[in-house]
């Protein structure tokens, strides 16, 4: 697990090793496809990289990179699919810990 999202508690309950894709994408030259049809492009390294150079303001932000990299996932990749699977797990874990806070 990425060293940025380890105070997230939703994060830490997947049990499981994330796949090589969500932890760090491949670039446009390497997978084409994933980049024409993803607008929004992330991956936990990159949200590593913004939670330490403090560019998250709060944890909601932080949030917001995981559901986005959460969303492009299950866009791409097909139901019953490892990576879809994770994105899944991924999102209802963030839910949770939103119901958690409020």
């Amino acid at each position: 697990v990425c060293v940025c999202v380890l105070h997230h508690q939703a994060i830490l309950k997947i049990r499981s090793p994330f796949s090589p894709h969500l932890v760090d994408l491949p670039g446009p030259k390497a997978f084409p496809e994933y980049h024409e049809k993803i607008k929004f492009p992330i991956d936990l390294e990159e949200i590593k990289k913004r939670a330490a150079a403090g560019k998250y303001e709060d944890e909601l932000e932080l949030e917001e990179d995981i559901e986005a990299l959460a969303s492009n996932t299950m866009e791409f990749w097909k139901d019953g699919e490892a990576e879809h699977a994770q994105a899944l797990q991924i999102m209802e874990l963030v839910e949770t810990a939103r119901q958690q806070r409020a």
